[in-house]
């Protein structure tokens, strides 16, 4: 393009003041048609970019989703301290390659289950879930890394049955901020061994009173002996203390 101004400013010098305008429109043309020219090529150049881009997209294969993998156990086991209790033990192993974020740990329960005041577990009836306290987000490493989770129970609850091999067990789940959920199940009590959770230290009567247990959340507590309290020809009746159940039993 210099060589071309070149030539043109030698031809059009000659003419005097006449001359330099002509050389001035012509760089002014020369200049113009470059660039659209340019401009064209170059859009075109990038369309022919592009579709070499996408054509090779197609050809390579699809890279592969790394997803969350998660071994979840979980078992009831009968704690002896202080006192008999019951503690859901759910363990929960990142064999993945990424991160796992859990927001909720849940058992399932049936519908009509209740909840025990003073326990470390929380009800939602809409859902029916027995759910740790306060649940916040857990971040478990991969390769390995693993959290362990203990639900105290205080009575027997009626966890939703399902069968394994003729083997009934309980269920529940563990679902990640994703929305993702991995589902566990675990071993039943027996109801005698519920019995020696629930069932309180002391025996006998103690000042015209006797232990009672609710028909309705199983909470037991002290009431005056029935013998005592009846009147002839009419029921004894007994209301349950605990402020979330307040069931009336008939003695």
């Amino acid at each position: 393009m210099d060589t071309l101004i070149t030539t043109l400013r030698d031809y059009f010098l000659p003419f005097g003041f006449l001359g330099i305008l002509l050389f001035t429109i012509c760089v002014l043309l020369v200049m113009v048609v470059w660039s659209y020219f340019s401009d064209f090529f170059k859009h075109r150049n990038a369309i022919a970019l592009e579709t070499h881009k996408a054509k090779l997209a197609k050809e390579l294969p699809p890279k592969e989703k790394i997803e969350v993998q998660l071994e979840v156990k979980a078992d009831l086991v009968l704690k002896h301290t202080d006192r008999n209790e019951v503690w859901l033990v759910i363990n929960i192993i990142n064999t993945g390659e990424i991160t796992a974020y859990v927001k909720k740990i849940a058992a399932i329960l049936e519908i009509d289950t209740h909840k025990i005041v003073g326990t470390d577990v929380g009800f939602t009836p809409d859902v029916s879930e027995l759910t740790p306290k306060n649940q916040t987000t857990i971040e478990i490493k991969p390769h390995g890394a693993e959290h362990t989770r203990n639900l105290v129970i205080h009575r027997s609850y009626r966890f939703l049955i399902h069968e394994n091999n003729g083997v009934k067990y309980g269920k529940g789940y563990v679902e990640l901020t994703t929305g993702e959920k991995f589902e566990f199940e675990f071993s039943l009590l027996s109801e005698q061994t519920w019995d020696s959770v629930t069932q309180p230290d002391f025996i006998g009567e103690f000042s015209g009173k006797v232990p009672h247990k609710c028909s309705r959340c199983g909470f037991i507590f002290l009431m005056l002996n029935p013998a005592l309290i009846a009147v002839e020809g009419k029921k004894a009746y007994v209301t349950c203390p605990n402020r979330q159940c307040n069931h009336v039993d008939a003695l």
